[in-house]
Formats: structure tokens, sequence, C-alpha cells
């Protein structure tokens, strides 16, 4: 602590914290950072409210003054519609086709981008136009003063604040009447533009469709052509129409195909049952059915039935030697042999014996039914392959149907679109050839330039403006001074500044440098009008020790005591709160770690031939080289000795902590001074450390 000056201590500090405090360690009452910044600003202009007054006046006289030379000026506007209301006049455009190039527009197609056309308008050459036309009246007009007061911008609807299709194009100046004349000169240069653009457009329009229609033209020829040989090849007249008939054909046949099995196979049941029955074959039934309906091979079977029922009951009489027997025995023979002749003669073969006996109606009517059956059988097999045939060849058809709709769909889409194309682009060329030889102007003045109105004064808003910055930059010169004078002015602000607890504030005493004996104790005027008694010095170092045992939850038995800047007062410090402490009955330890200026053994008067720097390169024991000191008998001194660079490096070895260690057990407190905070290392120890000032 420096003890020489004229102030407080703690006003004087210089405005820099050597060291970065700790996180853990500030004062939970302290300042948010927000409130500590602004108070220190109201600080800072109080201390300095001379210069932001006279800084504020300054500013806002200038201003003023300049409000009172400003002069009156005059703006104007008006608007054109720039874009067709309806979709009719979009579509016969001009820009609409050569946006697309002859294409078939869209909705995109009718969009003006209106930051190029408004780029246009502003051109050099658009400009220079408007100028030209100005300098007729006022010769020393310039492109300049164009550019620097013309504003074209995209008409805002007022209420809604959505964008429409007109262009609004302001101006001001000074002079009334030039900006109504530039106003009314720059609108009809904009119609004559936007006359001669629709020419430039509906001409380009033309070259751009002459150009395409002989390649659409071909297009829609081929297109027709390639549709039309599709429909011949495959007989097609309209696929959706003919692909649902198709679909439903094949689902016909189908069903004529599995009705036809059913019936096939329930006739092949039937014929095989009656085989089974009549035990013919086709033809032997076909034979035997013959033969029943021949009226003389059913007369030879009558006879021969009937000879032999009679050489049944002969033979029973008599024996085959028997004439009668005999003479039956060759009827039956001729009749056999007359049956079989005639049947050779119906049926072309000698029948068997099943063929050839008599056939009752039961088994006639068996025999017709099978052989009814089997021809149904044969018809059935035959309708069943060419419904199958038919299936094949209409599934064919319809799994390659798809294809050929899908051919003459893309061909038929391909022409509409071709056909609606050359239709618009002949449409559009009609119309060009009439816009080209049109004259009437295609933007319209929706608002004709009008009288200009004068902008009123806002001198008001400026002299509160100029009050505004006047303050803002008093405010800031008083900050700028504070930061060049480098100083704080209170406690509050080292505290707020350093984030760190406040031990206590020491006053200003000038015999502080004298040993404690000495009462010539007072406070400075600067800090305090009254006059303190010594005992005021004393008790400020009292209320210190109670604020450092409050100071965390665990005791606290070693302090080190240093500075930001040397001659800030330390030792003074250091050897006031150790008396303190010490009249409190503590056996206190003071130890000068500062080495390379001691100061302590000459507030003392204790010798400094030995000392702490001897402890740590020589290895001599501690307790001899410590003194009691005269002012209390519970004060002991440790002097620093002789400074030497290698004693300077082991403050921060393993061998001073062990030096603290061993002395904390005999001393209720021990004090330690060091030189400035950035001059050498912090002394080791081995205990969490907490800041405070």
């Amino acid at each position: 602590m420096e003890t020489e000056r004229s102030s407080d201590l703690a006003i004087r500090y210089p405005r820099h914290s050597p060291e970065p405090p700790d996180p853990g360690s500030g004062d939970p009452d302290a300042p948010s950072g927000k409130s500590s910044g602004l108070l220190s600003i109201l600080r800072t202009v109080q201390r300095n409210i001379l210069l932001v007054a006279g800084v504020t006046t300054i500013v806002a006289s200038t201003v003023a003054l300049k409000a009172t030379t400003l002069t009156p000026s005059f703006s104007g506007n008006f608007r054109l519609l720039v874009e067709p209301v309806t979709t009719e006049q979009r579509l016969a455009e001009p820009l609409t086709v050569t946006r697309t190039d002859g294409q078939v527009p869209n909705q995109d197609a009718f969009v003006l981008d209106y930051p190029t056309q408004i780029a246009i308008l502003t051109s050099p050459r658009i400009v220079s136009q408007i100028v030209e036309r100005v300098q007729t009246r006022y010769p020393d007009f310039n492109e300049g003063q164009l550019l620097s007061a013309l504003n074209v911008q995209r008409a805002i609807e007022e209420g809604t604040g959505s964008p429409t299709r007109a262009i609004e194009v302001a101006f001001g100046g000074d002079d009334r009447d030039l900006v109504r004349f530039v106003l009314e000169q720059t609108a009809e240069e904009y119609l004559r533009y936007s006359l001669e653009d629709r020419r430039t457009s509906a001409s380009e329009g033309l070259a751009i469709i002459e150009e395409q229609l002989p390649e659409i033209v071909g297009q829609v020829n081929r297109l027709r052509s390639q549709l039309q040989a599709l429909q011949q090849r495959y007989g097609i007249i309209d696929p959706g129409t003919q692909g649902q008939q198709l679909s439903a054909r094949v689902g016909n046949i189908t069903d004529l195909q599995l009705q036809t099995q059913r019936d096939l196979q329930e006739q092949r049941t039937l014929y095989e049952n009656l085989r089974r029955q009549v035990a013919l074959s086709p033809q032997d039934a076909i034979a035997a059915s013959a033969l029943s309906e021949n009226p003389t091979y059913l007369a030879i079977l009558e006879d021969l039935q009937g000879v032999e029922s009679e050489l049944a009951i002969e033979t029973a009489r008599f024996t085959e030697e028997n004439q009668r027997v005999q003479r039956l025995r060759d009827r039956q023979a001729n009749l056999i042999t007359q049956r079989d002749r005639v049947a050779q003669q119906i049926v072309g073969s000698t029948p068997n014996s099943n063929v050839a006996g008599f056939q009752n109606s039961v088994r006639l009517g068996l025999i017709n039914q099978m052989v009814s059956a089997a021809n149904q059988v044969q018809v059935l097999e035959v309708r069943s392959q060419q419904v199958a045939q038919a299936g094949s060849q209409a599934n064919q058809q319809l799994a390659g149907f798809p294809a050929i709709a899908a051919e003459y769909s893309e061909l038929r889409r391909q022409l509409d679109n071709a056909t609606r194309r050359l239709d618009a682009l002949q449409n559009q060329q009609d119309n060009f050839e009439i816009q080209a030889a049109q004259s009437q102007v295609p933007w319209e003045l929706v608002k004709a330039p009008g009288d200009p109105t004068e902008i009123p004064s806002d001198s008001k808003r400026l002299l509160a403006a100029g009050m505004l910055l006047g303050l803002l930059a008093g405010v800031g010169a008083a900050l700028l001074l504070e930061r060049w004078r480098n100083i704080y002015y209170s406690p509050t602000e080292i505290q707020e500044a350093l984030q760190v607890p406040l031990l206590g504030v020491v006053p200003f005493y000038r015999g502080a440098s004298q040993p404690p004996t000495i009462a010539a104790i007072s406070y400075s005027e600067e800090y305090d009008d009254r006059r303190a008694a010594p005992v005021a010095f004393q008790e400020a170092f009292s209320a210190m020790y109670a604020s450092i045992r409050f100071l965390g939850n665990a005791p606290i038995d070693s302090l080190v005591i240093s500075s930001a800047q040397p001659g800030d007062g330390k030792t003074t410090v250091a050897l006031n709160l150790a008396q303190a402490v010490a009249m409190m009955g503590n056996r206190v330890l003071l130890v000068d770690a500062n080495l390379r200026s001691p100061q302590l053994h000459n507030k003392l008067d204790v010798s400094n031939l030995k000392g702490l720097s001897d402890v740590l390169t020589s290895g001599a024991t501690v307790d001899s080289l410590i003194q009691k000191s005269a002012l209390s008998d519970n004060l002991f001194v440790l002097p620093s000795g002789q400074p030497t660079p290698e004693a300077v490096r082991l403050l921060a070895s393993n061998r001073m902590q062990n030096l603290m260690h061993k002395v904390r057990s005999s001393y209720d407190l021990e004090f330690m001074t060091r030189r400035t905070l950035q001059a050498s290392p912090m002394p080791a120890s081995s205990r969490p450390m907490r800041t405070a000032f």
C-alpha cells in the first residue's frame, strides 16, 4: 500500500488487476455485471459532469445551427401500370413468348422481373435520355442530380402492404418547378421506352415464332403419321374401349374353357359307366345297334332262337344221334351261317357272340347312350382345343395391349401438345403482327405527376437527435478520459472490477510508514472531513482481522500480503495487521518473503543478516533465525536475509512448503509479505487459497 500519497489509498488504486481473481472467492453480495457497469458509468458522468455538459452543448449547438440553415425541399411522384391485369392481356404480351422461347407459357411466364425492370429504368441509357429532356429548360441539370434524388420501386398497396403491378417513381429537390418538370419528362421517357420495348419484343417474338414454326409443323405431321401407322398395324381406334373389349373377351373364353372342361369330364364319366354296363367297345356297340335295326337279321335271330328252343327240348328227350335232333342241329347251323352272312353284309365283318346276339330294348338304349356319349366326348375335345387356342391368342393380345396403349397414349399426348403449341404460336404470330404495327403505349400512367409537395422540416427531431448525440459524445469522452487516467476512485469500484471480497478500508495515515508506536494518525480531507484519532488506524486492522476470520468456513492460519505495484504499503499493512492480531493474544509469525527489496527489518529494527533466504538455500534451521519483536510478546519476525537469485526461485518449491508446514504448528497465524503480484512467484502452499483485498 502506498502511504505517501495525499488521498485515500483505495481511491488512488490503479485500474488494472495484475492477477485474475479466484472464481470461487467472489463476494455474493457484490452487484451484478449489468448493474455495476451502469453504476460505474453514472459515477464517471458525475465526476466529469462539466466535460459531459460541455461536449453535449457543443454538439447540440452545432446541430441546432445546422437545422436553422436547412432549405425547404419538395417531392413528387407518379405511378405506371407495367403489367396487364387480365390473363388474356398477359397471353397477348410479346414478352410472354420471348420469355418462354415460343413454348406454351406457364404461370412463371406472367411474372415481371421487377428488379431487372427497375435496373433498366435507371440505366445510363434511359437516364441520359431523361437528362437531355430536362436540359432543354435547365441546362445545368446532370445525371448525378437525377440519380441522387430519383427513387424507382415497385408500388405497394396501401393498407395491406402487398405489392402491386405498378411502378412508383419519386423525385425530390429544392426547386418545385424543377421537380415537377423532371417527373413529367421521366414519365414521358418511360412511356416511350415501354412502346419501343413492346415493338422490339414483338419483332423478337415474330422472329422466334417464324424460326420455330417449321419445326413444330414437321413434328405435328410426323406424330400424326406415327399414330396412323400404329392404328393400322394393330387395328385399333380407341385403345381404352378396345382394351375393355379384349379383357371381356378373355374372360368369356376362360369361362367357356372351364364349362367345356366340366362337360367333357361328365361325358367321359358317362361313357365309361355305359361301356362297363354293355361290355362292348364303341365299334361293337355300333355294330350291335346296326344289326338290331335290320329286319332280316332280326328274323334270322328269331328263327335261330326258335330252333335253339326246340333243340333244347329235344336234346332233353333224345340223344344226338336222333334224326330229329340232327335235323335241328343242321337247321341251327344253317341259320347261324345266314346270320353271319347278313351281319357281315351289314357291319363289314363277322361280329362276335356279344354283338351277334339278340339285343333287347334296354341294351339297345344303353348302347345308344354310350355311342352318343362317345360322340359327345369327341366333340368336346375338339371344342376344348379350339377354346384353348383362342384363349392363348387372346391372352397374348391382352399381354401386349398395355404397351400398345401406352405407345398410342404417348403419341396422342405429344400430338396434342404439339398441336396446342402450334395453335398458340400461330395465334401469337397474328397478335405480334398486329402489335408491331400499333402505336398505343402498353404502359398506363395510373397516377400522373402532380404539383410537388413541400417536405416539412423536422427541426424538433433533429434537435432531439443532436442532444442525444451530444450526450452520448460527452459520456464517451468522459469514459475515454477515465480510461486514460487509469485510476479507481473508490473501494466500490475496485470490488466491482476484481469481484473479490473487501476485507476493509485503511484510512490514510501520515505516520503509517513509521513504527506503529507513533501516534500521528488522521483521515485525508479528500476522503472524510473528520479528523480521526490514532486509535482509528489500529481499529481498521482489528476490523480487517475480523473480516479475515469470517472469510471462509475453514479457519485461516496463514496469510500472504502483496500489492499490485511497489510502494503500495503492503509492509505497513502486514506489520499493523500482525500487531493487531498479536495484541489479541495470538502467537503471530511475520515472514518477509520480499527477498529482492526487504523492508520489514527496517520498520521493526531487527537484524537482516540471516533469514528466509538462508533457510531456503543453505538449510539453516528456521527456529534459530526467528526474532522476537519489541512491539509485542506474541509477535515474531523471520526477516528475508540477504537476497540471492536461488532463494527467489525456491519460494515456489517444496522446501518453502515444508517450512510453512513446520512453523504452522508453533504459531496461531503466519503473515508473509511478498513482492508485487507480477514480479515474483507465489510462495508454495498445500492449502486452498482465497483472494481478498
